[in-house]
């Protein structure tokens, strides 16, 4: 995960010198956490009320997205072994016919 200052909300960001996050930064974070967003990342690390529900916002999130590529693998491991059916025979048959 990529490196996040914390905010602090006892002393304000100058109007200008805010901190703005590279593409790279806020991709990493989007493929770890579902599109959670640095800004609301970074919210959740600074703030401690709240927190638990924020965690489980991102937590739910990233349970999605694993249960999306569970059914992804299901799916593509039953394209496999219908195509392995497949072959086995069409081997059969170029077998048989020799």
């Amino acid at each position: 995960m990529p490196c996040l200052p914390i905010p602090q909300p006892s002393s304000p960001e100058p109007t200008g010198q805010r901190h703005t996050h590279t593409n790279g930064e806020q991709k990493a974070v989007d493929e770890m956490v579902d599109g959670f967003g640095i800004g609301r990342l970074q919210g959740v690390l600074g703030s401690a009320a709240g927190q638990a529900a924020e965690m489980d916002d991102m937590y739910a999130g990233m349970l999605r997205k694993l249960e999306k590529l569970a059914r992804e693998v299901e799916e593509s491991n039953l394209r496999v072994l219908e195509q392995e059916n497949r072959n086995l025979l069409l081997r059969y048959r170029y077998a048989g016919m020799q």
